[in-house]
């Protein structure tokens, strides 16, 4: 399971990794707003599944967050 943070330490890494450049704000916005949108149960986790389900939903997010 992934909480808040795990995703948002990801979505740090990614950004650094591709060479975007957001302030940690917006990097935090948007690592809220992805979790709330992709955590369809609301435990205030993600599973792979929930994960997996909400970047199928939208390549392009996912295109961008790759780690290489």
């Amino acid at each position: 399971m992934i909480n808040e943070q795990e995703l948002e330490n990801i979505m740090v890494a990614c950004v650094l990794e591709s060479g975007m450049r957001f302030s940690k704000q917006q990097i935090h916005d948007l690592a809220r707003a992805l979790f709330e949108e992709a955590d369809v149960d609301n435990n205030g986790a993600l599973s792979y599944e929930d994960l997996n389900t909400y970047l199928r939903g939208h390549p392009g997010l996912l295109e961008n967050l790759s780690i290489r």
